[in-house]
């Protein structure tokens, strides 16, 4: 009688028990699982690039208005304290300021380490550097 049930096509005893063996439904959640778990760590490394790119746009920039303005400022006659003052002030993480005289202009470098990793930049850093040349004004006398 077993095999006339399982010839007429009804289902075998241990299939209505755990239910059909298909595991394609189950291989479809691991799948998706994966795929959002691979998207959210790909999402934090591009948000950590992007961060850290425009933390090193935003120091470049100030580098280089720092040294534009020290070099203006020397240019105009201002003492090196006066200029290295300005240049501290638009860059204050600024890590050196450097004001040579050559050829009769004046050449102003402004260096800033900016931290690349984590919100704080953490122990992998870059180093920008702003720099700008001005000649001195003919309007400042140089007698003093």
């Amino acid at each position: 009688m077993a095999a006339s049930r399982a010839r007429l096509g009804e289902t075998p005893l241990p299939d209505l028990i755990d239910g059909p063996r298909d595991h394609s439904s189950l291989s479809r959640g691991s799948a998706l699982i994966e795929i959002i778990v691979l998207g959210v760590f790909i999402g934090v490394v591009l948000l950590t690039a992007i961060g850290a790119a425009a933390r090193v746009l935003e120091a470049g920039s100030r580098a280089s208005d720092a040294a534009e303005m020290a070099a203006t400022a020397m240019a105009l006659g201002s003492g090196d304290d006066r200029a290295r003052a300005l240049a501290a002030a638009i860059a204050p993480d600024a890590e050196s300021v450097s004001i040579t005289e050559v050829g009769g202009n004046f050449a102003v470098i402004v260096t800033i380490r900016v931290g690349l990793i984590g919100p704080d930049g953490g122990p992998v850093s870059s180093i920008v550097t702003g720099r700008a040349i001005a000649a001195p004004s003919p309007h400042v006398s140089s007698s003093g």
